[in-house]
């Protein structure tokens, strides 16, 4: 495969970050009617299917970019072109090898594996959605190859493409067998088979990029089994890191599932409130998918500089980071928290009732104050990863996921607080982790935070979008129904922080100049 171009950190980051709003604009698209489609007990099959999914899909593909990312920037930086292409073959051998394995064993346990968790509706939903862990495998590979040259653009058509799929295909399959009056462990089945579908769409893409081209020769690489080995010591932590997170909502979905069905309510209302649950994590995971396309761009900006030894331009890519991603998820906490029910009466009203609208909104408030703590473990995982430190974010993990099962056990099984204690836990659970990973940063003496423009900037550019979003709240009440109030609210906060963000210079014009490198936005940008 030809070796591409670079691209700056913050204009791969925004490459991914419009592919990445891109992503959550069909996502919503998916998600949003689905949620109208499936209801509370549909989206339960539906969560404990892609919560199965998910850990498989970490075990078998979670470190591979990261990995690829890294070992590929390091060779460009040190001029070892030719290993680049070494790379890829190796990494495709072994990767693609565990993602074939773990769709086998997802699609022949399907059974087994939705009785466990409380839910044996799912079977059907976790057989639909096992192929797309062998087809994420293979796109994984190429995104991380793809990312190690700071090429970002082949990483967001293939986000793209992937959404667009399961957009088109699990709506489709799952409207289709609603209307045909088929169960709700099938209906789930047919929305998680867009998953699958649209993986195979980025498949075929990077298939089709593939490009064997001219490869230098003059210098030497590291072989097969140095190579391989590499990979795996820098995939395996990474990958236990993510694997804790996944577990652990594996084992919290049938956690709670258990507790609720048990001890204090029948198994469909257990169904009905871990549904309702599910509206608003959709939500509350939406900005910090943002972040990772932030992070994704990180990785190989901070390898390069580090194998250079360049400790001022780490330095800076690491600040750079941080506040980039506070400044998305303060206001979004914010915000989300303060028009939860309208947020969950706007996206979902038509295909719920009342009562559920109510409870995802209380649910919604609370893991909204998660959102900065979760956007903050993923870019300082980020930089954990590409300082060679891959330990430390799964330590924190371990942490964090501890946390949140002992909470679990305590809030979950009380009747008076039942399903929000798994609110409560999240919230507790990534605190936790932000906290441990942000102290550990004191272990690298090169990288400076400057505290005042990664957390109290974002945190000003909170309160100024909650006071938007109150006072448009308050006036357009009076006139207008609750969905366009809420819009305007929405509106008016977003509008306040961005202005605010430009006109304080918290958003400083200089990171701009370097995203967009056209002639006419430098001269716009230029002119003051």
């Amino acid at each position: 495969m030809r070796v591409s171009e670079k691209q700056s950190f913050l204009h791969g980051a925004a490459v991914l970050a419009v592919a990445g709003i891109a992503v959550k604009i069909i996502g919503a698209f998916y998600k949003i009617p689905l949620g109208s489609i499936l209801g509370p007990v549909g989206m339960a099959n539906f969560s404990v299917a892609y919560n199965i999914y998910a850990l498989l899909f970490v075990l078998s593909t979670a470190g591979v970019p990261v990995a690829v990312s890294k070992l590929v920037a390091e060779s460009l930086a040190c001029g070892r072109v030719s290993e680049v292409c070494k790379i890829y073959r190796v990494s495709y051998l072994a990767f693609v090898s565990v993602g074939a394995a773990g769709f086998v064993l997802m699609f022949v346990f399907a059974k087994p594996i939705a009785t466990i968790m409380g839910n044996a509706d799912a079977a059907a939903a976790i057989r639909a959605i096992s192929p797309a862990v062998l087809f994420v495998s293979m796109s994984a590979i190429n995104r991380g190859y793809f990312q190690g040259q700071s090429n970002m653009y082949p990483t967001a058509i293939s986000e793209v493409a992937e959404a667009s799929g399961k957009l088109v295909f699990g709506i489709g399959a799952a409207w289709y067998l609603k209307t045909r009056g088929f169960s709700d462990g099938m209906v789930s089945a047919g929305a998680v088979c867009g998953v699958s579908a649209g993986a195979l769409l980025s498949a075929l893409y990077f298939a089709a990029k593939r490009d064997n081209g001219e490869q230098s020769r003059n210098t030497r690489t590291q072989s097969f089994p140095e190579i391989l080995l590499k990979l795996i010591k820098l995939s395996v932590p990474i990958t236990l890191g993510a694997a804790v997170i996944s577990l652990t909502n594996v084992i919290d979905s049938a956690l709670v599932m258990n507790l609720l069905g048990e001890r204090l309510f029948s198994r469909e209302r257990a169904k009905w409130l871990f549904g309702a649950y599910n509206y608003a994590t959709t939500l509350f995971n939406l900005p910090s998918a943002l972040v990772a396309t932030l992070s994704a761009s990180l990785i190989p900006t901070l390898s390069g500089a580090l194998a250079k030894r360049e400790f001022t331009s780490l330095s800076k890519g690491v600040n750079t980071g941080i506040k980039l991603a506070m400044m998305l998820a303060v206001p979004a906490s914010f915000g989300m928290s303060y028009l939860s029910e309208g947020i969950i009466e706007l996206l979902y009203g038509g295909g719920i009732d009342a009562e559920c609208i109510a409870v995802s909104g209380k649910l919604l408030a609370i893991v909204s104050a998660a959102i900065a703590p979760l956007c903050l473990v993923t870019v300082t995982s980020s930089v954990h990863q590409a300082m060679g430190s891959a330990d430390i974010p799964v330590k924190a993990m371990l942490c964090g996921c501890v946390v949140k099962i002992i909470s679990n056990l305590v809030l979950v099984s009380d009747s008076d607080i039942n399903i929000y204690g798994a609110a409560w836990s999240t919230v507790l659970c990534y605190f936790t982790i932000a906290v441990f990973n942000v102290s550990s940063l004191k272990k690298y003496s090169f990288i400076k935070l400057k505290k005042s423009d990664v957390f109290l900037a974002p945190l000003f550019l909170g309160i100024v979008t909650f006071c938007a979003a109150t006072v448009a709240k308050k006036c357009a009440f009076s006139v207008f129904d609750s969905k366009i109030t809420t819009v305007l609210a929405v509106a008016s906060g977003a509008a306040a922080c961005v202005a605010c963000a430009f006109l304080t210079g918290i958003a400083a014009k200089d990171d701009f100049k370097v995203t967009f490198k056209r002639k006419k936005v430098s001269k716009f940008l230029n002119n003051d």
